[in-house]
């Protein structure tokens, strides 16, 4: 019974691990978090008026629109 109990623990822990991986990171500012090479297109982004948003109502951005946001920019559309 031992056994179970701590396969079953076991289960739990991987099953939280694998919940906290598969939450994507959202970059709602230009910070240190956010990958280098994003920073600059999102700037352009916001300066441009395309990216608005404040402390309470962030971009909610995640990593697939910072490198769609970076292919934007080093097309020249913004």
């Amino acid at each position: 019974m031992e056994q179970l109990k701590a396969l079953q623990e076991q289960v739990e822990h991987l099953t939280k691990l694998i919940k906290e991986l598969a939450k994507p990171d959202i970059y709602d500012y230009i910070d240190e978090n956010m990958p280098e090479w994003a920073r600059k297109p999102v700037q352009a982004a916001v300066d441009k008026g395309i990216l608005k948003g404040d402390k309470e109502n962030g971009w909610g951005l995640t990593y697939e629109d910072l490198k769609v946001l970076t292919w934007m920019h080093r097309a020249g559309i913004f």
